[in-house]
């Protein structure tokens, strides 16, 4: 069966827990050290194995002594040649006190606002104190933005995007999923002042997609397509024609 390796280096000295609970199939876990360079299996010293030591009677559990600039190999197999989702859960407890690695909750979004709005994003975290976190917009690295909550204000078109935030503390380290952002333009509209008609002119940024409506009552009435402007398009334009008779619009953001 497949072997899954996961590669550890401790950021301080003391008692490592781990366990595959939550996997999908029955495992068996070993930890290796080494001391560099390494070469290859040969260079591997065990450190300790375990199969269904887990409360389920088939996940694996152990918990050792590791120490700060040793890099820790852990590998989880499968009986019998099993694979399929593994688990691999694992804290670290230094001077008695337990530093569990962070966590990071369901990804918000996905958001479409106004350019020049406020927007701020937050995704809930868990994890021993103190949590640090690194905000990205796709793979670009915002630099500045290093709080829990990343503030857009005033949000621009070149600030659309898929955002994520990467969570660290003393025990590892854990990355957000994508957070989409869409940025459009307040649509403007511009009137004739003789009375015969004009233009409604809009345009969409990011992943929003911004539509017109058409009726001639805000309430009861059938509302009809004018024009759609799809992400990152050209901007488009209504034409509101000259009529003795009340016309309403509306956008819709999707």
């Amino acid at each position: 069966g497949a072997s899954y390796w996961f590669a550890y280096a401790p950021p301080q000295s003391g008692w490592l827990d781990l366990d595959t609970q939550g996997s999908a199939f029955d495992t068996v876990l070993e930890v290796y050290t080494y001391d560099p360079p390494l070469l290859g299996y040969a260079s591997l010293q065990s450190l300790a194995c375990d199969n269904n030591g887990g409360p389920d009677g088939r996940s694996s559990r152990l918990r050792l002594r590791c120490e700060t600039g040793r890099t820790y190999l852990i590998v989880v197999d499968g009986v019998n040649g099993a694979r399929g989702l593994t688990h691999l859960n694992y804290r670290l407890e230094t001077n008695g006190v337990v530093v569990v690695p962070p966590q990071a909750g369901p990804a918000p979004g996905p958001f479409a606002v106004a350019a020049g709005t406020r927007l701020e994003l937050t995704v809930g975290a868990e994890g021993s104190a103190p949590l640090r976190y690194q905000w990205k917009l796709g793979t670009t690295v915002l630099e500045t933005a290093t709080n829990a909550t990343l503030v857009l204000h005033p949000a621009a078109l070149d600030q659309a995007g898929a955002y994520s935030v990467s969570i660290r503390n003393d025990a590892g380290a854990v990355e957000s999923g994508p957070i989409l952002v869409s940025v459009w333009l307040p649509p403007r509209v511009e009137l004739a002042a003789d009375g015969r008609g004009g233009r409604l002119r809009f345009a969409a940024s990011g992943q929003a997609v911004v539509s017109v409506e058409t009726s001639e009552a805000v309430v009861g009435g059938a509302w009809i397509m004018a024009a759609r402007a799809a992400p990152g398009g050209a901007p488009v334009e209504v034409a509101i024609p000259p009529t003795t008779r009340a016309s309403f619009f509306r956008i819709r953001i999707d």
